[in-house]
């Protein structure tokens, strides 16, 4: 047998490729149908996210409503980060800042979460002159909140939220009535019922 010229090697080969990957078609596609019920199984899984331009406008703070839009996008970023319901954290901003940046308390708490100098610095190595920046504050904010469940092992909700508002080592001395029925539990849940 002649050898093969370099053209009649090249078609040769492109004919055993195509042999070979027809053969092996079946095996190695998916049908397209698992693909697409898999993408709709996906898609059923994925909340909606909120709208966050029209949340904004509801909000009567002291940030304009697109550098509101934008904090909320942050604020729902950090809630799927944490794993802190995105409602449960405009909740205790609206109970304890009214959603004002500049916001302080009689106790030097700051910001729109009112987060103590002391405990940023201590906590969280951030000094005090960053907790008027709204993205420092939630951000703090949040994850004390994390900190509080995971950390000191405040379980419930209700555990969380006083210890947030009275601190961790005052809120182990309380008693479980208190914890759950004190004013600052009831204001927060009450605004997280009506968002």
């Amino acid at each position: 047998m002649d050898k093969l010229t370099t053209t009649q090697s090249f078609f040769l080969g492109i004919l055993i490729t195509s042999i070979a990957v027809g053969s092996f078609r079946s095996k190695i596609m998916k049908p397209r149908y698992v693909e697409v019920n898999a993408l709709h199984a996906f898609v059923d899984n994925v909340e909606p996210r909120p709208d966050f331009v029209a949340e904004a406008k509801r909000i009567n703070g002291s940030l304009n409503q697109s550098k509101l839009a934008h904090l909320l996008m942050y604020i729902h970023s950090l809630s799927e980060h944490y794993d802190i319901e995105y409602e449960l954290i405009k909740a205790v901003i609206t109970t304890e800042s009214s959603w004002d940046h500049r916001a302080k308390s009689t106790s030097n708490a700051r910001g729109l979460m009112q987060v103590l100098p002391s405990t940023a610095l201590q906590v969280f190595n951030t000094p005090s002159d960053q907790l008027y920046d709204p993205y420092v504050n939630v951000t703090l904010g949040v994850m004390y909140l994390d900190r509080l469940k995971n950390h000191h092992g405040f379980e419930t909700l209700p555990g969380q939220l006083t210890a947030y508002s009275h601190g961790p080592t005052a809120t182990k001395t309380f008693s479980d009535t208190y914890i759950f029925t004190n004013p600052y539990v009831r204001k927060v849940t009450s605004h997280h019922r009506d968002s």
